[in-house]
């Protein structure tokens, strides 16, 4: 019932106005009044020529890319190249420090004098 009631509630009162002729009203009555969707849909409602009985999913924009990310694949390139050298460099900079140390206490245990 209370379904019903909303219903008539929402039917739009049109009203057409004209310079010759007064103000006429006219209710819409509820076998064309059609909703979509919501809660007033009804799966054996009216079919209106056109409308969709489902509404289409929402997208959500700004989710997907549009287009191809070369860009993005590019600066990727870049971006691994540079952590390589870097990464590289400084693994060798260890090492040389490793070694260093190495040589130092072996000259130092076996009395020789450095400069």
């Amino acid at each position: 019932m209370f379904r019903d009631e909303l219903r008539a509630s929402l039917l739009p009162v049109i009203v057409l106005s004209s310079r010759t002729m007064p103000n006429i009203t006219a209710n819409m009555s509820t076998s064309e009044a059609v909703y979509v969707s919501g809660a007033l849909s009804d799966d054996d409602t009216v079919t209106v020529p056109g409308a969709t009985p489902t509404p289409a999913p929402f997208v959500l924009p700004g989710v997907t890319l549009g287009i191809f990310p070369t860009g993005l694949i590019i600066t990727s390139i870049w971006c691994v190249a540079f952590i390589t050298i870097v990464g590289l460099g400084t693994l060798g900079r260890v090492q040389f420090r490793e070694q260093y140390r190495a040589r130092m206490k072996r000259e130092r245990s076996a009395g020789v004098k450095t400069i």
